[in-house]
């Protein structure tokens, strides 16, 4: 899941921190980096150089694989549906090996994890059951499915670092099926 709300965030997340104005261990002002970031420039990291754009895609696939793997195992406690069960043991399994090759990644490219933090979908699910889990959650899956190969398909296209447009695409695959797998569902028929 990839979210473009997540992104704004934290575009203004970063141009908040940077007014701050302090330096880092390089000397260049946080400001400084806040303004290459957000001009879509290139930013120095320890693994190369990433265009904001490629940084911002590497934070937000955390998050959302992270968020995957969690409410993939709320659904494997509280779906009422055995296809909805075995489909969220495969986002536990499929998005937990796909995190670990990310966070593999991001150290190589200097990119810090975003802390862990429930997500908005998590919480609504969070007080859901049965019938009424089984829907919400595969709604949320086709809707999250859709954007995320949408954003897969651009970044193995036209990431500007060739690490990460491989990451997007021989993650893509995966994402695909899972878009695929998610409209058979019958709970997603029912609703």
């Amino acid at each position: 899941m990839l979210y473009l709300r997540t992104a704004a965030i934290f575009a203004v997340s970063v141009v908040a921190y940077a007014q701050t104005a302090d330096t880092d261990r390089t000397g260049t002002s946080k400001s400084s980096q806040a303004s290459q970031r957000n001009s879509g420039s290139t930013i120095n990291t320890k693994g190369g150089t990433l265009t904001s754009a490629d940084r911002t895609f590497i934070e937000n696939a955390m998050k959302g694989g992270r968020a995957e793997v969690a409410m993939g195992r709320m659904a494997v406690e509280r779906a009422s549906d055995p296809a909805v069960k075995q489909f969220g043991q495969m986002m536990i399994d499929d998005h937990s090996k796909a995190n670990t090759e990310l966070e593999a990644l991001a150290r190589q490219k200097g990119v810090s994890p975003p802390p862990e933090a429930s997500d908005a979908k998590q919480s609504q699910l969070a007080n859901m059951r049965g019938d009424q889990f089984d829907k919400a959650y595969v709604s949320m899956m086709l809707a999250d499915h859709q954007k995320d190969v949408a954003e897969f398909q651009k970044q193995a296209r036209s990431a500007s670092d060739p690490d990460v447009k491989n990451f997007a695409a021989k993650t893509l695959p995966t994402l695909q099926m899972h878009l695929e797998h998610v409209k058979s569902l019958p709970s997603l028929k029912k609703g």
